[in-house]
């Protein structure tokens, strides 16, 4: 049972994310540059390697090599809608196998509401963009998921 509703929301999920993209590609079109945000959840996976800033290291050359740009922190602060991309690395140690992991990757490309001129009124993130993986390996696989997904990005980033 678990199994098939893990698989069935999966599903789902893929095709809602699928039907949000296709709403939102020509506003992911239109971002030049992005802020680069990375979150990893479980310390055991980042000394192992999958560092934040190896991860952001990666990503980063892959934008700069595909055109699009970078947003650096302090500039960000001051860019209208701040736009980013978050990637998120969920993992947890699989039980009784050393170095494997079970994973859920995210990338998101999120830009802050534009109706928040309002003084005292926090303004949301709003998501443009999404992907992500599940799985169960070691932490090379884990980063190629990463390098894979970024390029899913890139592809929709370019129109392709």
């Amino acid at each position: 049972l678990a199994v098939f509703l893990t698989v069935k929301l999966d599903l789902l999920t893929t095709a809602k994310l699928g039907l949000e993209n296709l709403f939102y590609k020509q506003n992911l079109k239109r971002i030049s540059s992005f802020h680069i945000l990375v979150e990893v959840t479980n310390p055991e996976i980042e000394r192992e390697g999958l560092t934040r800033e190896s991860i952001r290291k990666t990503v980063s050359q892959m934008l700069d090599k595909s055109g699009v740009g970078i947003i650096p922190e302090e500039l960000w602060q001051k860019t209208p809608g701040r736009p980013s991309l978050n990637i998120w690395v969920n993992a947890l140690p699989a039980e009784g196998q050393k170095g494997i992991y079970q994973y859920m990757i995210n990338i998101a490309v999120t830009r802050k509401e534009d109706a928040a001129d309002t003084p005292g009124v926090p303004q949301k993130d709003k998501v443009i963009w999404s992907t992500s993986e599940l799985g169960k390996n070691d932490v090379k696989a884990i980063r190629n998921e990463i390098t894979r997904l970024t390029e899913k990005f890139l592809k929709a980033h370019s129109g392709s």
